[in-house]
């Protein structure tokens, strides 16, 4: 029996916390030391952070793209940012975490705590596993009326739907939604996005430590050859306010 207040697997932890519904199986120590997967949690505190221009470690891309360091917040992070024009965009991401390979017992994990600052407008948002071509520009298509056509597990949120986040999988242009208007994302509060996927065919997604959608997967719906990674973004669908998507923290891991 857990004591009150202890994070157990069934909890769904702190707000600012990962989630141990998600991380409670996820052999993290192994991961790394023994060579058997890859695992990161990253705040960017450890990071060079070039004011408008890089993030060491990171992939950085768009169309007058800003990137900074989150200062207003205790524990810090990544702020990315897209002035008020017309398909204006910003991307980070990292490459060859992991891959799914159905029935193969390998898992993968993803989550991150965002928040879109100035909130519901006509803007496009991108959070999860993609290829390694989504971090070139247009990453999410003009408009931000979709992603673009490349192998995807995670959130989005397109222009048509005011940011609610869509739980999704892609394999090239196939498209499918497992989880439609998980979550609106409200002006100046943060959430934490994630899923997990079991080794199996089995794809899990959560929002702020709880499960939201349960998806069954096939080669057809869930890409089995790509190597993917992190990567995050936000696109201007026209002349609206100035934007900023803060990355608090991310975390990932991947069996081998």
């Amino acid at each position: 029996m857990s004591k009150a207040g202890e994070m157990t697997i069934a909890n769904p932890g702190a707000d600012r916390d990962p989630s141990p519904i998600l991380w409670g199986k996820c052999p993290q120590d192994e991961l790394n030391s023994k060579g058997t997967g890859f695992y990161v949690h990253e705040t960017f505190h450890n990071r060079i952070i070039v004011a408008d221009t890089s993030v060491e470690g990171w992939q950085m891309n768009g169309t007058n793209n800003d990137f900074d360091a989150i200062t207003d917040t205790l524990d810090g992070g990544l702020s990315l940012e897209v002035p008020a024009n017309d398909n204006d965009d910003s991307y980070a991401a990292r490459f060859g975490v992991g891959q799914v390979v159905l029935q193969n017992q390998n898992r993968l994990w993803f989550e991150a705590r965002i928040q879109l600052v100035n909130g519901p407008a006509d803007v496009a948002v991108i959070l999860g596993f993609g290829e390694e071509d989504f971090v070139a520009d247009d990453a999410i298509q003009a408009n931000g009326t979709a992603i673009m056509d490349k192998d995807f597990i995670g959130w989005r949120a397109l222009t048509s739907d005011q940011t609610q986040m869509d739980a999704i999988t892609k394999v090239d242009a196939t498209e499918t939604v497992h989880l439609n208007d998980g979550q609106n994302l409200v002006a100046a509060t943060w959430y934490k996005f994630g899923f997990f996927f079991d080794g199996k065919n089995k794809i899990e997604y959560f929002v702020d430590g709880a499960l939201a959608a349960r998806a069954t997967v096939t080669s057809t719906t869930v890409a089995v050859s790509t190597i993917y990674g992190p990567v995050i973004g936000i696109k201007q669908g026209a002349s609206t306010p100035i934007q900023f998507l803060y990355l608090n923290w991310i975390r990932y891991a991947a069996e081998w």
